[in-house]
């Protein structure tokens, strides 16, 4: 027993040595080193820190304030470093006194503390204890003497820095122009007062590059004044050396070409320190993020305020191309990256493939430095970061910013609005309603289940804090590719929106196949609008059949037929089955009327996406709920009292509700393209077949999958398209590759009644009965936009499954004096465009 206790003691002993000189090695390798290397500690406190600031500035909405609670993201995390190693070799020293004999815990932790904080020797026995505490003290005053060497050094070379950033102000503007620079020194001191300004630069540039990878978090020390960053100085100065050489008729200086060249040098430095990939031999004819129109721009600016300008714009544009190619990658990649790790994720190695392939390379997510530059400043040359900016004006301050142009608020239009959200770009959401639908719920408004406030949520709300989100209420009427605008209308205004992109996100409506009569005589739930009349509607009908005595008009008024097997006729045949039978029937005392509900479908079966068991299973469950179900069959006539079947068979009936099928909005008429089943043909890009800035996604969008066949009109496919091309332009933006869609299939999933439904998982895993019931209930009250909506729905869902009742039961037009109360409307207006996704997408899969 004893051997196995001195052995043990013997391992914890060795733990906590070993573990002490591993966060001692990892503080000198962070402060000492000349060169600092990847640190696994301090990379990890980087990123904890980084996490907490990350949810501090989540509930903030301006860019102004970002910035200023970033800006403490540094001197924070240096502080926390060494807490972090106190902390770190407390324990460790805790383990190896306790390994000594320090008897209990408690107390050797206590030895601990008192050894390296206060330098303190509260143990008086054995002499290998006492040198354990003294080498204790001696880390303790170690770690104090890192602190008085490395703070220091880190604020000295933060004001060297900051104070030629400074200076550009005064020389170039603010925020910092190279247009600007060049003027004034035109203005003021003579263009050939320029050279000791290049020869100034040069030496900041090396010590900008010997500084930041010396002392590593001195890179993510914020300037008090955000839109002076030293990549903003930096880009200024490089892009006006690069206007001087190319364009401006002065006596080259060779000075100017070296300052551009230990610019690139220097940036490419610290850009190989954080591993962030760029083109390492770019060629002179290679892409760059400034259009010629920009450059043209520059020119012209230059030309009008006096400065003596070269007359070949076509060789200016050339050469400053040429020298801006240089550093174009690398400046734009360090106006990006978030902060941390303070170290790169490696040794200082070779480019990686796809930097010395030449290929653009992915930067790191922006964050609120990047953000704050493209708000509030003017990058370089007139334009901001990227050449697709297009000067559009905010707040009185110039922003160039690209602007996308979304048509459609539904779930492919808001999804992508939310991806783009406090991007450099400014966003417009374009929506005939002011609300986005909820589509797989409204069958529940339509049969009393639910508010219509339960299942739209007001779409200004939700980008309330995203301050490059608008939206416009109106209706799209007329596309301009050429001009890029598009017409909007509402009520007597109309507005032509310019857009540098353009996605139509427009969705789907009613499917009528042609049929005038159906449309005219029947009701549809794929609108808000829809929903509510049909609800109106059922009700008034029960309260026609209690004024009646005739068996036939009885008949008719209690006879409910749903046309379309789909989903969403399952569901509203469930629904209405329930509403009548197990709640209305309850409220009239003076006669029982037991609904008849019928489903017809076309096909011999139901579910037809669903594989053979479960459309078999979810026939069973609907006329085991009561529903009759008639297969083979399809409407050849509607009445306003009857429908028609292909076998002469009549139903008497009043209300017929429609669910067969649905198409995408009538856009491809705008844009003068043939259309394919009527939707937009897009490329695996999500970009429209002959549009470099066209995109559409969702309902409206025809692409083929693997399969060779179209993806189905669902909200998972809507979303995931809005997803990539949010980045898609986002890449574009930056002169990227963009990247194709891949569809991540999770599955469907239909309700039929009170614990009945059937789900196919991942399209692998068959459910039936209660446990899809559940699992459609938990997914479709997750992905309920706000958190009000979620609760008033689940509130009301037990409320119904507790009473069997529906409390949502209130007729808003009753019937006016002098009516007759028998005559209840068969039908209503349908509209021709609906901008939010069809409710067919309760084929949606079970996670998002």
């Amino acid at each position: 027993m004893l051997t196995l206790d001195f052995a043990f003691r013997v391992l914890v002993f060795l733990a906590g040595f070993l573990f002490n000189a591993f966060v001692l090695l990892s503080a000198v390798r962070t402060v000492v080193l000349p060169r600092s290397e990847n640190v696994f500690l301090t990379r990890l406190v980087y990123i904890w820190m980084f996490r907490l600031f990350r949810l501090r500035i989540a509930r903030v909405n301006s860019y102004e304030r970002r910035d200023q609670i970033m800006a403490l993201f540094a001197p924070v995390t240096l502080l926390a470093l060494p807490i972090y190693w106190v902390i770190l070799i407390t324990w460790s020293y805790t383990a190896m006194y306790w390994a000594l004999g320090v008897q209990p815990l408690e107390e050797a932790f206590r030895l601990s503390g008192s050894s390296l904080l206060t330098l303190g020797f509260r143990y008086e026995g054995a002499l290998h204890v006492l040198i354990l505490e003294f080498s204790e003290a001696t880390i303790g005053l170690g770690l104090v003497a890192l602190l008085i060497s490395y703070l220091p050094s880190i604020y000295g070379h933060f004001s060297t820095r900051e104070a030629m950033v400074n200076r550009l102000e005064v020389r170039a503007g603010s925020p910092p122009s190279a247009v600007e620079m060049i003027k004034r020194y035109h203005r003021n001191h003579g263009l050939d007062k320029l050279p000791q300004v290049w020869e100034d630069w040069e030496l900041w540039f090396a010590q900008v590059e010997e500084s930041h990878t010396s002392l590593v978090a001195l890179v993510f020390f914020r300037s008090p004044k955000p839109h002076n960053s030293w990549v903003t100085a930096a880009g200024a100065v490089l892009d006006a050396a690069a206007l001087v050489l190319s364009s401006v008729d002065v006596r080259q200086e060779t000075q100017a070409a070296l300052t551009i060249r230990a610019g690139f040098v220097a940036l490419r430095s610290i850009a190989d320190f954080f591993r962030i990939p760029y083109p390492t031999d770019p060629a002179p004819t290679d892409p760059i993020s400034i259009q010629r129109a920009e450059f043209e721009a520059a020119y012209d600016e230059l030309e009008a305020a006096g400065v003596p300008m070269l007359p070949n714009r076509e060789e200016c544009w050339r050469n400053f191309a040429g020298w801006r190619v240089n550093y174009d990658r690398p400046l734009l990649a360090l106006a990006q990256p978030d902060p941390g790790p303070p170290t790169p994720p490696g040794p200082r190695t070779a480019p990686s493939r796809a930097a010395s392939s030449g290929k653009t390379p992915e930067p790191l997510p922006s964050c609120c430095i990047s953000q704050i530059l493209r708000e509030y400043s003017r990058f370089f040359l007139p334009l901001a970061l990227n050449s697709t900016y297009c000067g559009r004006v905010r707040g009185g301050v110039g922003v160039m910013k690209p602007r996308v142009v979304i048509v459609g608020g539904g779930f492919g239009g808001v999804f992508m609005a939310r991806n783009l959200a406090d991007k450099p770009v400014d966003v417009v959401l374009i929506d005939k309603n002011n609300y986005h639908t909820f589509t797989p719920l409204l069958y529940q408004v339509a049969t009393c289940g639910l508010e219509a406030g339960d299942v739209a949520h007001p779409i200004r709300p939700i980008f309330r804090k995203n301050e490059n989100v608008n939206f416009m209420l109106g209706k799209v009427t007329a596309i301009d590719p050429q001009g890029q605008t598009v017409t909007v209308v509402n009520g007597d205004l109309c507005q032509d929106v310019p857009y540098d992109y353009l996605v139509i996100a427009a969705g789907s409506t009613v499917n009528y196949f042609g049929n005038e009569i159906v449309r005219q005589h029947s009701h549809q739930v794929t609108s808000l609008e829809g929903a509510l009349a049909l609800r109106e509607h059922v009700l008034k009908n029960f309260e026609a059949l209690a004024w009646t005595e005739d068996l036939e008009e009885r008949e008719r008024r209690r006879t409910i037929v749903i046309v379309g097997g789909g989903p969403t006729g399952l569901e509203t045949a469930g629904a209405v089955y329930e509403l009548y039978n197990n709640v209305l029937d309850r409220d009239f005392k003076a006669q029982t009327v037991h609904a008849r509900v019928i489903l017809v479908e076309m096909l011999e079966h139901v579910l037809a996406p669903y594989p053979p068991k479960l459309r078999e299973s979810a026939r069973k469950q609907l006329e085991s709920l009561g529903v009759e179900v008639m297969l083979g069959q399809r409407v050849t006539d509607v009445t306003p009292n009857s429908v028609t079947l292909n076998d002469d068979t009549v139903i008497p009936t009043n209300t017929l509700i429609w669910t067969a099928g649905i198409k995408p909005n009538p856009f491809a008429e705008m844009l003068n393209i043939d259309s394919k089943r009527g939707r937009l043909p897009i490329e695996q890009t999500t970009q429209l077949q002959g549009f470099e800035n066209i995109f559409a996604i969702g309902d409206i969008a025809y692409l083929e999958g693997k399969d060779g066949k179209p993806y189905p009109m669902l909200i998972p496919v809507a979303q995931q398209q809005g997803r990539l091309a949010a980045q898609n332009i986002l890449r574009h933006t930056r002169g990227q590759e963009m990247q194709p869609f891949h569809h991540r299939d999770r599955g469907m999933m239909a309700t039929i009644g009170r614990q009945r439904a059937v789900a196919w998982v991942f399209n692998r895993i068959p459910l039936t009965g209660w446990v899809a019931w559940f699992a459609w209930l938990g997914l479709h009250l997750v992905t309920l936009l706000g958190f009000h909506n979620r609760a008033r729905v689940f509130i009301s869902w037990i409320w119904n499954y507790i009473t069997y009742d529906r409390s949502v039961r209130i007729i808003v037009s009753p019937l006016t004096a002098g009516s007759n109360p028998n005559a209840v409307s068969g039908g209503h207006p349908q509209t021709t465009e609906v901008t939010t996704e069809a409710p067919r997408k309760t084929e949606a899969s079970a996670a998002r």
